[in-house]
């Protein structure tokens, strides 16, 4: 299975969202991150078909999606940032209302696959009780089990652990483990944590444009030698964050071991750290977040 974007472009006015995109996915998983903005979404509503391409084609396989029409559809799975739910349906009649939507077939099918992704989400205890009293995590639990409901070969999450508390987390991550066997799986969040411990590559995205693609370890190399741990006297400690992306700040006694990324090692006694996705992303768009031009982490 391959799926192809060819030339993707996507322009509002003036401004472009999407700027000749062409990745090429096979089964995996993929993790997308990126700052507000930097086009993640753009690039899923036109992989699901929601949004349609300035410039470029979608291909599954070697035929374009638009042509495939239901056939491209069938095959794809989205959980969307904001997933619409009729608060007076129960969890089991939304599943079942979704899976008429796919048009998937045989009953006793259809309920049996319902209560598996009941008890993956774990939500098997909530079965029948209505959305509109669910959490926001609960809700988000749902959104993930409608985008699994028809087995589908690609997979796409935006924001998918969101309000999701630690347990619940870990579970997803499990959870999709599980099922990204034969299939492809991209993952936009801005929990770079869930990537780091899921991904089998990386795609960061930036006004648009891909900046950087390849396996975590492969990203990573770009920071490597740039990650320091310094010790910073409490009185210079606000002045030298001002002149570094600090990633962490850890208060030993009168001193902070504060930890950044820089291409100019600071003077004094440090020490040279092995770099991490957040020490990764930093390093991309720290400056900007520093000067007010890009969203917080």
């Amino acid at each position: 299975m391959e799926l192809k974007l060819d030339g993707i472009g996507k322009r509002y006015g003036k401004h472009r969202a999407l700027q000749n995109v062409s990745l090429i996915f096979h089964p995996g998983i993929y993790g997308l991150i990126g700052p507000n903005g930097a086009g993640k979404s753009t690039m899923m509503n036109i992989i699901a078909g929601i949004l349609k391409q300035t410039e470029g084609k979608v291909l599954l396989d070697g035929q374009e999606a638009g042509k495939l029409g239901k056939r491209y559809r069938a095959r794809l799975g989205y959980l969307p940032q904001a997933v619409g739910f009729y608060p007076n349906f129960t969890a089991v009649q939304f599943l079942r209302y979704m899976a008429q939507i796919q048009e998937m077939e045989g009953t006793a099918v259809i309920e049996q696959r319902i209560s598996e992704l009941l008890e993956m989400v774990n939500l098997s205890t909530h079965a029948n009780q209505k959305i509109g009293g669910f959490s926001g995590g609960m809700k988000q639990r749902l959104g993930i089990a409608q985008a699994l409901l028809h087995d589908p070969d690609i997979v796409i999450f935006d924001e998918p652990t969101a309000g999701l508390d630690p347990m619940e987390r870990i579970r997803f991550r499990n959870l999709v483990t599980r099922i990204a066997v034969n299939k492809i799986v991209i993952l936009a969040t801005h929990i770079v944590s869930d990537v780091q411990n899921l991904a089998d590559e990386l795609l960061i995205m930036q006004k648009g444009s891909v900046i950087c693609r390849g396996t975590i370890p492969e990203c990573l190399e770009i920071v490597n030698g740039r990650i320091y741990s310094v010790h910073i006297p409490e009185s210079e400690l606000l002045t030298f964050c001002e002149q570094y992306r600090v990633t962490q700040i850890d208060a030993k006694g009168e001193d902070s071991v504060v930890r950044i990324v820089t291409d100019e090692p600071p003077k004094g006694a440090m020490l040279l750290e092995s770099p991490n996705l957040e020490d990764l992303y930093l390093y991309f768009f720290g400056i900007q977040q520093q000067n007010g031009t890009s969203e917080e982490l």
